[in-house]
């Protein structure tokens, strides 16, 4: 919880053998709700090329599976993806889902870091080989800004 300076870097063209990121720089707000079984991520980076992200997390916990789901939508068009789903052990998190990507099945996973410190880590990464291999696509670093 709390408001956080972002450092992004995100890989251009996904499953290509592309090698060009770009880098982003901006903020995250994320508010605890019902009584820290849910989040809610506002989330917004700029990038000197002249990208911008605005995106928005929920992330609700569910106390039977002990599991977290977490529901990521951006500004662009609206549309809320389907839910990772995973959870955290030992201050890291790992999270997955299937969606596609230029008409191919693919598996995402979301992994979280360092989360209990002041500057998590998280990575986003694709498999297009079921989870044998994994391309890392999305990296940000979060810094905590003293309220």
């Amino acid at each position: 919880m709390g408001h956080w300076n972002i450092h992004l870097k995100r890989l251009l063209n996904p499953l290509t053998s592309s090698t060009t990121w770009i880098e982003f720089d901006g903020t995250s707000v994320t508010q605890g709700i019902w009584n820290g079984r849910a989040e809610l991520e506002e989330f917004e980076t700029d990038s000197p090329a002249g990208g911008h992200i605005e995106g928005l997390t929920l992330r609700l916990y569910n106390p039977q599976s002990r599991q977290w789901s977490l529901y990521w939508a951006n500004s662009k068009n609206g549309v809320i993806l389907v839910p990772q789903i995973g959870e955290f052990r030992n201050e890291r998190g790992e999270f997955f889902a299937q969606d596609t990507l230029n008409g191919r099945a693919i598996l995402i996973r979301f992994v979280w870091s360092d989360t209990s410190t002041n500057s998590p880590h998280f990575e986003q990464s694709f498999s297009d080989d079921g989870g044998k291999t994994w391309e890392v696509n999305w990296i940000t670093n979060q810094t905590r800004v003293k309220d």
